[in-house]
Formats: structure tokens, sequence, C-alpha cells
């Protein structure tokens, strides 16, 4: 259709150069600059027909829908072009070219009966469509976390695994995907009493399929034997050990009211369990096992009625994952666990599954083996962990507080604890010869941080949600004369300022992210320019907390990036925290 369209219009622009060469006009500078433009839609035209040409033969290679793409804009840049040189030809012969005698009349006549094609507008929103989607895609690619973020994320507290994850399901597609994936937490949240179940989808029958001793039925008894003793290096006892013993590398094709069944199987085992946390593949872990396996776990926690916390491991994803199987920033909050204590154990447990890992399986040769390569990403000293976050938590409030302080005067340890200790010596030492004339602290708790920063203020206000904190930061401190305690909740009425310096420590975590943005608002409203904002969060994983520490501080540089108001002047990255100061510049 472009190549006759456009042939027309050529032909109407020779039409027009001859009949005006005719009369004698051809010099008249208008008409010229006419001809030039007339010149110019032609060769744009060659150069559309000559790279559509070349997409039709493979020379250019396109996907289906850039093909598609582009011939829309084809057309519709054929219409554009064919209309321009009508309207030019038109204008340059005047009346005259409209006759019905007139050479050129005939031709305009037909080419404009064959651009009226159906729904040029439909075919413009197309490519608007298709841009737009492009972009998108362009979008989450950059948005893609890399393996070397990954590597990067922050560490699991291990001291905190049992309180925090309490008991575990492992939701394994295959034996071997428990030690894999899992074997280091398993030993942690077993050392730290807490009950670990694992639960076989099928038992990796399908692994040697030529093998003359081991035929699929003999196979799965030895997979569940090596699974067996596997999960006994580990610490896991055998009446925790499930095997449901579907059919391997087939999971996509059960049949509806199958995966109906086991999804309540699952539930009813999560239920009886008393399950806390449940662990799964990673939702896009290059095998069809491993992805209908999360689905199906992710479907069982639905079914019940109390707050299970799931969290994937990456299986497939290290070696045999293309860049759309890895997540996006956001999709997950990732965390790395430091192993190293139980890593020994670990490799027993991987190597336990015998016909996986060694030529055990001697008539196979061709079979599925766990070469050094594939391996490489589970002898580390680390695993990683993509926790789904609940964004329907809200704010914690006074209430959630008040009833905190009731039960431990002293939740986080401040007085005691080495931890807190070197941190506020880290920070003190950030804060270096630096002092202010009007300080604030957010959330003071029991003063005991409060000491370090008021040696840095003439005159500070440490603020705290709990009356019973504020009165035992008063009777701690009765000494800092120039420090003054007060009750606010600082979401309803931010003290006014303007302060020099303002301390957000341990806090950012309690919000959710508009409530967080909010008091961003406000302390960039009472922070005097060239005064300093210091940020410090634990950055390990707390489950009743709405965001954790590194969302905080991710949060504050998106909101910096839209509002210019503040400049990084150092930080610091600790195993559990991280610590930032800015100051402001506007």
């Amino acid at each position: 259709f472009s190549a006759i369209q456009l042939g027309a219009a050529q032909a109407i622009s020779r039409i027009s150069i001859h009949q005006l060469e005719k009369q004698g006009r051809l010099r008249d500078v208008h008409q010229q600059m006419r001809m030039g433009k007339l010149a110019i839609l032609r060769e744009t035209a060659k150069l559309w027909i000559q790279k559509a040409n070349k997409i039709e033969k493979n020379k250019i290679k396109y996907s289906t829908p850039k093909k598609i793409n582009f011939a829309h804009m084809m057309r519709i840049l054929t219409m554009d072009i064919c209309e321009q040189s009508i309207s030019l030809c038109e204008k340059s012969l005047g009346m005259k070219g409209m006759m019905l005698d007139h050479p050129l009349e005939r031709k305009v006549r037909d080419l404009r009966v064959y651009l009226k094609q159906a729904a040029p507008d439909a075919a413009l929103a197309h490519i608007g469509n298709f841009i737009a989607d492009k972009k998108s895609k362009e979008m989450m690619e950059n948005n893609r976390l890399t393996k070397k973020k990954i590597e990067a994320s922050p560490f699991l507290a291990i001291e905190q695994l049992g309180h925090q994850l309490g008991n575990a399901f492992i939701l394994a597609p295959h034996p071997d995907d428990e030690a894999l994936g899992c074997g280091g937490i398993i030993q942690y949240l077993l050392q730290q009493n807490r009950e670990v179940k694992v639960f076989f989808l099928t038992s990796g029958e399908a692994s040697h399929p030529e093998s003359k001793k081991y035929p699929p039925s003999e196979l799965s008894k030895l997979r569940e034997k090596e699974a067996i003793s596997s999960c006994e290096i580990l610490g896991v006892s055998s009446e925790n050990i499930i095997f449901l013993r579907q059919a391997d590398s087939k999971l996509r094709d059960l049949e509806k009211t199958e995966k109906k069944e086991i999804i309540k199987t699952l539930a009813e085992h999560l239920e009886s369990f008393d399950c806390n946390t449940i662990f799964l593949p990673w939702r896009r872990d290059p095998h069809p096992d491993h992805k209908v396996a999360f689905k199906l776990g992710k479907k069982a926690t639905k079914m019940l009625k109390r707050d299970i916390q799931t969290v994937e491991y990456p299986i497939w994803m290290w070696k045999n994952s293309t860049k759309k199987d890895w997540p996006l920033k956001d999709e997950v909050e990732i965390f790395r666990l430091d192993i190293e204590k139980v890593m020994e154990n670990k490799h027993k447990a991987i190597f336990a599954h015998v016909s996986q890992t060694s030529d055990f399986i001697e008539d196979a040769p061709d079979g599925f083996q766990l070469t050094e390569d594939l391996l490489a990403p589970f002898l580390t000293p680390f695993e990683y962990y993509f926790f789904s976050l609940d964004e329907k938590k809200k704010s914690l409030n006074k209430k959630y507080f008040d009833q905190l302080y009731a039960d431990n005067p002293d939740p986080w340890n401040f007085n005691e604890s080495e931890y807190e200790k070197t941190k506020y010596e880290k920070i003190d030492s950030f804060l270096a010869e630096r002092t202010f004339k009007n300080g604030l602290e957010l959330g003071c708790s029991i003063g005991v941080h409060t000491r370090f920063i008021a040696s840095h203020c003439q005159r500070l206000l440490a603020v705290d949600i709990n009356k019973a904190a504020i009165q035992t930061a008063k009777e701690n401190n009765e000494h800092l004369k120039d420090v003054k305690f007060k009750v606010v909740d600082i979401l309803e009425k931010f003290p006014k300022g303007p302060f020099e310096l303002i301390t957000m420590c341990e806090l950012g975590y309690y919000f959710t992210k508009d409530a967080l943005i909010s008091l961003f608002h406000h302390i960039s409203h009472n922070l005097k320019e060239d005064g300093i904002l210091l940020m410090v969060h634990w950055t390990s994983f707390v489950r009743e907390y709405p965001l954790t520490g590194k969302q905080v501080h991710e949060i504050f540089e998106e909101f910096n990036q839209r509002h210019r108001q503040y400049k990084k002047l150092d930080s610091y990255v600790h195993e559990n925290y991280e610590l930032i100061l800015w100051e402001k510049i506007d």
C-alpha cells in the first residue's frame, strides 16, 4: 500500500514539474521552494520504503510487535507525505490543475481515494501505545536488580532470626532445594529453638530418565532417602519431613482440581504446624516446578486467617536465568545471611544428595548433575532471601509503644547493650567537633543516646511519643541542664524550629511511606539552612515494622531527588545499621 501510494505521490510531483516547465514557471522562486519540499518528501518516502524492504527480508531484525508498529508508522507517514504532496502540487498549478481534463486531476483523485484507509487515528494511537510500553519496559529493566546489588544487600541479624521468623515451613519443589537454598537458615532457626518443617512437592525422579538401574520408581526412593539424610544433617527431625510425591518436572501440567487439593494440603500442614514463616522458591526461578511451587505456597498461605511471613529463596536464578527473571527494585526486600558458622554442615547436606552431586548413577551419563559451576552460588558463606513486605501495614502508634514500655522499661536494652554503645560512639565521631546552638532529637526513648547528642548542642529538645520513656529519660539525665524532654507525637505536632541539628535515629521504619514523607517535610521546614540531619537506622528485618531501615534511607534519597534540599556529607554502613549525615542547602 505504501509503495503504491508513495509512487502516486511521486507521479503527481513529476506531472506538476512538467506542467510548470511547459508554462515557463519552473524558475519562479516560489515554485522552486515547493519543488524543493516535494523533493525532500520523495527522498523521505524512499528511505522508508528501503527500510521496510530490509525488514521484510530480515536484513534488519525486528520482532513481530516491532514490525507491526513500523507498519503503522509507515502508514501514517505515507498518508502525511501524500497529503502534503497533493497540497503542494495543487498550489503550484492552481485551479487549472483541478479541472477534469488536466493530467493532474485524475491522479490526485485516485490517490485521495486510496488514502481513505480505515481508522487512521487507531493506527496513530497504536504507535503511541507501543512507545509508551517500550518506555515502560525500559524503565522496568533499568529498575532490575543486579547480582552485584543483591550481594550488597543488608544482613539479617542472626541472633534475631528465631524471634523475627518463628517456626518455618520450607517448601521445596525437589529434594536438594532445601539444602541449596535454605541450609544455613534452617540450622540457625533450630539452634534458636524454632521448629522447621520441610515439605517436598516431588521426589525428583526425573533427573536421570535413561537409567535402567534407577528407573523413576527406584530413583524416587533413592532421592527421598538422600533428602532425609540431608535434613538430618541440618537438624530437621524425620517427623518434620513430608513428601507429596507429585510428578517431577510436571507440576505445570496439574489439573485445576489437583492444584486445589495440593493447596488445601499445604494449608492444613501450615495450620497444624503453627507456621510463622513460609520459605518458597523465588517466584521467577527459571524452572517450571519452582514457579508453580511458589504459586501453590502463596495461595495456601492466603487460605489461613493468621499472618504468615513469605520469604523466597533463589536457586536457578543464579545460573540459568535471563535478565527478566531477576527481582525489580521495590518488588521484594532482599537480605543476606552470613552462614559461615554453619557452612560446613550445609555443604555436607548438599553432598548428601549423592545422585545429584556425583557420578553415582553410572548408566545415565547424560542425567542431571549439580556441576561445580552450578554449585558455586551455594558454597559461599552467604544465603540470600527475598522478603515479601506487607504494604497494608500501618504506622506504629502510641498504643504500640505504650504496650512495649509497659512490658519492658528498656525494650532495646540501651543501658547494657555493647552494640548500642559502639553505635553511639560511631555517631559521636561523625559529629566530631561540630557544635550546634539548637538541636532536636526525635524518638529519644529513655535518653541514653541523648547524652551523646547533648555534648554537641548548647540546647537540645529530646522528644518521644511514650510518657514512661520520657520520665525515665529525665531521671537518667538530671545532670543535663540544657536538655529539655517532652512527650510529642511528631506526626501530629512536630516541634517548631528552626534547629541547627535534627537527629532521626532508629525511628523511620515505624512509619508507612506516606507518613515518612510527611515527616521529611516537617524536618525540612524546621531545619535551618546549613543545618545537619543525622539519620541512623537498623537495616535488618523486623517483622512488625512497616519499613526497613534501608527503605527509610532510599525513600529519603527519592524525597531529596524531588526537592533538592540536601547534600550528603558522609555515610557509614555497618553490618546491622546505616548512618548518613545530610546538610540542608536550601
